[in-house]
């Protein structure tokens, strides 16, 4: 992990959000920390995500402090250290056919109070391999009609699934199914506010032109959920 902090400290990145000075979204993160009382997030990132400015799992780190985010593969022994560790129940954010809706899982009277969500963060290529090492935790997903209620349109990225989701906005939506729903809506609204930045351009050129050929039909990207 010193590794990955030495690359984006070496750069021009603010070290923890991993964008530039001028587009630093520290504060704002600070001013809408939330806890999640039953429900425990870890991320497991695939190493190549580390430091990108369009990356969102940063955000769930700083809107969440009691949220840990480990670096794939290589803090992988971490992250199955931190499931070991854990007296609740863990499971998988992840969608197929052995996974059950988030909300489902949280109404059925089998399962614990508290629970460790493991969330997955790469590209889709990257974290399908990733949840290989996982196979073994009982998965969960956020259903498209909650995609649809709370979704923090547009995104900095095309999706390859028609109705995919960002990292952070699959634990926003997950965390509210899971009966968490104050920790939905900052998180939610820090990924806006990581929008607006590339739609202004505070991302650099390169994000902004990406943002506006992904999502011109967008006109509203600085909206705030309230």
């Amino acid at each position: 992990m010193q590794h990955f902090r030495e690359k984006v400290d070496r750069g021009s990145k603010c070290a923890t959000c991993w964008l530039p000075p001028t587009a630093c979204m520290c504060e704002s993160l600070k001013e809408q920390q939330v806890s999640a009382a039953s429900v425990d997030v870890v991320v497991a990132m695939h190493y190549k995500e580390y430091g990108k400015m369009a990356n969102t799992a940063k955000l769930v780190r700083e809107i969440l402090p009691d949220s840990q985010l480990l670096v794939h593969p290589t803090e992988s022994g971490s992250v199955s250290n931190a499931i070991a560790r854990t007296t609740s129940h863990t499971v998988l954010l992840w969608p197929g056919e052995s996974s059950i809706p988030a909300r489902d899982y949280r109404a059925s009277a089998e399962q614990p109070g508290h629970i460790t969500m493991l969330a997955l963060d790469g590209t889709w290529r990257q974290v399908k391999s990733m949840a290989r090492q996982y196979s073994g935790l009982p998965r969960v997903h956020i259903t498209d009609e909650l995609l649809a209620q709370g979704a923090a349109r547009p995104h900095l990225r095309s999706e390859v699934r028609e109705h995919g989701a960002c990292t952070a906005e699959a634990i926003a939506i997950a965390l509210k199914a899971l009966g968490e729903p104050q920790c939905s809506t900052p998180i939610l609204n820090a990924i806006e506010e990581l929008n607006a930045a590339a739609a202004r351009g505070d991302l650099g050129a390169r994000s902004r032109m990406k943002y506006q050929t992904l999502h011109s039909q967008h006109s509203d990207p600085g909206r705030r959920l309230e």
